[in-house]
């Protein structure tokens, strides 16, 4: 029960509440109250109001994000404009956030007009993701004596960040001046900042050869990115000892040198460190027990990881890749490092068996142990991760049959399976066709027998033309990260874009952040017999498929026409007959056809994209007539007639001596072998269809050209 003074004082509150009465904008969600007779109370400074109108003035605003900016009485209160924080009690802009986002194309331009001053009070300045054309970084800005959080992150500055810049940023604690090309640093290495920095974010910022000297006067940091930077010196000792806090450490694509000490006590709980892409040599050093991502790959370190393994503990994300590491990986996954999302130890020079125990690693999705002298049969432990991507164990010595466990049903996610250049035997089982998921199969350079299985229909993400997604996603454990307008957060799970070393048309090529749109059967390099299934013809996904350097008799089936998207295509080098259908011809995305070294026959199709290739397409096949290769077909006659009936002499023009099919060949078969080379890379479908568009007419108006001229030569 309400005592009477209770109910009062609630009777009191309602009534309040309905004589008090708010309106709100779509702005920043703040707002503005009126008094009783319906005015507003406007707490926008109008010195700071007119200095924001002179800075809309001299933005570029093409999309109108800044059009709640207005002179307008009812815009009068900037305090409730886009991107626009006022303190509650004074009415001064503290924040101006006018961040864009990476990938759209809605950015500011124009340039910062010095009205900025008259904002006092600022304490946070965005601008990043938007485009200032290259202009300098105004050095106005150091003025700003109350800022404690400037990003300028990927907005197209460049020249020189001074220490006059940054000289009066007493309060600064979020420095970001990350991805504005080739933007220099110029501080003295003597220099000692006014500020002590949480978020140093400086990624592909210039900061000259020596390690920059002035970061051993910060202490309070926990986020510092210096990757990009054209470092070419050591780490100091000092460096380690500078901040307890440090919990994000980027220092890759550098040239760093030297050996690391002892990194097991530098950081805070739950560190992510990318120190990739350096000279780092010596010994891997231990790093803390719970760090959640480290990326040591592209280095020079040495020796073997057994005391790494035992000092490791939980590592969601672990890149040692493109190193001389070796030995054995012993117990390492069995007994040391778990936890693990993403595992890469690829190019070194690991030996032994491959012991993994997926209990421990229930969550991996990518095995990258390609390049590297491993021995013995895949181990059997592996079918308990069951929500592998990618497993690629290329490169190594690895024998035994191919494992009748490598299934959908233990593989549901797998879209890459990579087992080329081992020593693998046997036959190919058919529980591959359950792969379901999988986009990329290659198993050549291998010693695979017998026939290719009738159910490739069945590996469904094959028989899909195209992909909804460029990239192939694996997900990890999260750590610390910096977003647009939101500075350093904490992220429960971060997202990296799987990659694969796939052989493309004779070059081996990294495919990451295309990943996605590469769908490719491999099997080259085998003892593989009987002939080509007629169910690869259901594969209508392909872009790539070799089956070349094997036994394989029979025709070329009739149906690849169907294979629409096909950009290579290896048959080369087996024993197939028969004549080579005309209807490849209507493959027009094909960049490269090797039938070389078969036993086909009769004419080499000479229409549409057949005039493409050149002879080596087709050499080593006796009994193929017909343009680019030198033997004639029956029935084909010499260009060449040796008489004078036009009254000329007995040699002709050099124009005659070759026919238009010559011209043409030669013609775009320079187009296309330069597009056979950028194709893999060019997966765009718009791009692509506009291009063999204009060939196609190209194609038709060189006909009539040549034609038109051979009339003229006869007259």
């Amino acid at each position: 029960m309400f005592s009477n003074s209770m109910y009062l004082l609630l009777v009191t509150v309602i009534i309040l509440l309905f004589t008090l009465r708010c309106t709100c904008t779509t702005g920043t969600g703040l707002l503005s109250p009126k008094l009783g007779n319906g005015t507003m109370i406007v707490k926008c400074i109008e010195k700071e109001r007119l200095a924001l109108l002179k800075l809309k003035e001299e933005l570029v605003d093409e999309h109108g994000r800044l059009s709640s900016w207005r002179a307008d009485e009812q815009y009068k209160d900037c305090c409730l404009w886009y991107g626009i924080q006022c303190d509650n009690a004074t009415g001064h802009v503290t924040v101006l956030d006018l961040h864009g986002s990476s990938g759209n194309n809605k950015s500011l331009s124009g340039k910062i007009s010095p009205s900025l001053l008259e904002l006092e009070d600022l304490e946070y300045l965005d601008l990043s993701f938007n485009d200032f054309s290259f202009k300098q970084v105004p050095e106005f800005i150091g003025s700003l004596s109350k800022l404690t959080h400037l990003n300028f992150a990927s907005a197209s500055f460049s020249g020189l960040i001074s220490e006059a810049h940054l000289l009066n940023l007493s309060r600064l604690q979020v420095l970001n001046l990350s991805f504005n090309s080739n933007l220099t640093l110029d501080l003295g290495n003597d220099w000692i900042p006014p500020f002590q920095l949480d978020t140093i974010a400086l990624a592909r910022v210039k900061m000259g050869s020596p390690f920059p000297g002035w970061l051993q006067s910060q202490r309070n940091f926990s986020y510092i990115d210096m990757s990009y930077a054209g470092i070419s010196d050591t780490i100091p000792i000092w460096f380690w000892d500078t901040s307890p806090r440090m919990e994000f450490l980027n220092l890759s694509y550098n040239h760093i040198y030297g050996v690391l000490p002892d990194l097991s006590s530098k950081f805070a709980s739950h560190p992510r460190i990318d120190l990739s892409s350096n000279d780092l040599s010596g010994e891997l050093p231990s790093f803390p027990r719970d760090v959640k991502f480290l990326d040591l790959s592209k280095n020079k370190f040495r020796g073997s990881i057994y005391s790494f393994c035992n000092n490791a503990g939980y590592i969601p994300y672990l890149d040692l890749s493109n190193n001389f590491l070796s030995g054995e990986l012993a117990n390492c996954l069995v007994d040391g490092i778990y936890g693990l999302f993403y595992f890469n130890l690829a190019n070194n020079n690991f030996s032994g068996n491959i012991s993994i125990a997926c209990e421990r690693n229930r969550m991996l999705q990518a095995l990258h142990l390609r390049n590297n002298y491993f021995t013995g049969e895949i181990p059997t432990a592996l079918i308990n991760c069951q929500i592998l991507k990618v497993i690629d164990l290329g490169g190594n010595k690895l024998s035994g049959k191919i494992p009748d466990w490598i299934t959908g049903v233990s593989f549901p996610q797998l879209v890459v399976l990579s087992l080329r250049s081992n020593e693998f035997h046997g036959t190919l089982p058919s529980v591959l066709c359950s792969l379901t998921s999988i986009q990329i199969l290659d198993l050549s350079l291998n010693n695979i027998s017998g026939p290719i299985p009738k159910c490739l229909n069945n590996l469904t993400a094959l028989t899909v033309e195209g992909s909804s997604n460029a990239t192939i996603p694996i997900m990890y454990d999260g750590g610390p990260d910096i977003t647009p307008g939101k500075g350093l957060i904490l992220r429960d799970t971060q997202f990296s874009p799987a990659s694969a070393f796939l052989i493309w048309k004779g070059l081996v090529s990294e495919y990451r952040n295309s990943l996605g749109l590469v769908k490719m059967i491999d099997l080259s390099s085998n003892y593989l017999d009987g002939e080509i299934p007629e169910q690869v013809t259901s594969l209508k996904g392909l872009i790539g498929l070799n089956l070349s350097s094997n036994n394989l008799v029979g025709s070329i089936p009739t149906n690849l026409y169907q294979l629409r998207l096909l950009n290579f295509l290896d048959l080369s080098h087996n024993h197939l007959s028969g004549s080579i259908p005309s209807t490849l011809s209507e493959l027009s995305h094909l960049g490269v056809l090797n039938l070389s070294y078969n036993n086909l026959s009769g004419r080499i199709p000479s229409k549409g994209h057949s005039l493409t290739f050149d002879n080596s397409s087709y050499l080593g096949n006796s009994q193929l007539c017909g343009l680019p290769l030198t033997l004639l077909c029956p029935g084909d006659t010499n260009t060449s007639t040796g008489g004078d009936e036009d009254g000329m002499n007995d040699h002709e023009p050099l124009d005659e001596l070759f026919n238009e099919g010559f011209y043409i060949s030669m013609a775009l078969g320079f187009m296309f072998g330069f597009w056979g080379l950028i194709g893999s890379l060019v997966l765009n479908n718009t791009f692509r269809h506009k291009f063999f568009k204009f060939i196609s007419k190209f194609e038709d108006w060189l006909y009539v050209k040549l034609a038109l001229g051979k009339a003229r030569l006869h007259r």
